[in-house]
């Protein structure tokens, strides 16, 4: 597969990619759902979210960041708190926490914009693939349509081709 032929594939596929939609949001990682709903109460109260995360969070790099967790994709998340993130608005903090393998998450969703699209570095080896796939399809497609099969019994004697059998008389309708 030809690197001509491979950029070509890739200009196909960002006119039919539609871009993913980016994240940019803040979360609260709390050991208890009691600890996430004490939280979201204090938030509601009109704490600011960097500071309450600071203060609860049990994520090591929230003393730096404030909870911020800069754009993301969904895919690039855990689902249950992906799921929740892009169902929520710009500005509004998660109503209720969101439990994964780490804990419970309160979450503030900050800004919303189209993503860029994947890399042709990203989609390099998937295109690689698909191309080889497809050649591989129509080069034994080919080898099918030119090959002249012959049937052997299991004495090794040829099998004589036989002739298409003759469509069924079709009787006249009763009556």
């Amino acid at each position: 597969v030809s690197e001509d032929a491979m950029r070509k594939r890739y200009a196909e596929m960002l006119v039919t990619l539609p871009p993913q939609e980016e994240l940019r949001a803040r979360h609260i990682l709390l050991k208890t759902e009691q600890e996430a709903l004490k939280v979201i109460s204090e938030l509601k109260k009109g704490a600011d979210f960097a500071d309450m995360a600071r203060l609860y969070s049990t994520d090591p790099s929230v003393s730096q960041n404030g909870g911020e967790l800069g754009f993301f994709r969904k895919d690039d998340m855990i689902e249950a708190f992906a799921e929740a993130a892009f169902a929520m608005t710009v500005g509004e903090i998660s109503k209720q926490p969101v439990e994964t393998e780490f804990g419970w998450h309160v979450i503030q969703v900050e800004e919303r914009r189209p993503g860029p699209p994947p890399t042709f570095e990203e989609l390099r080896n998937g295109i690689r693939q698909e191309l080889a796939n497809k050649f591989l399809a129509s080069y034994v497609a080919a080898l099918g349509a030119a090959a002249q099969i012959q049937r052997f019994n299991a004495d090794g004697t040829p099998i004589p081709a036989q002739p298409p059998a003759a469509p069924a008389p079709i009787a006249p309708p009763a009556g």
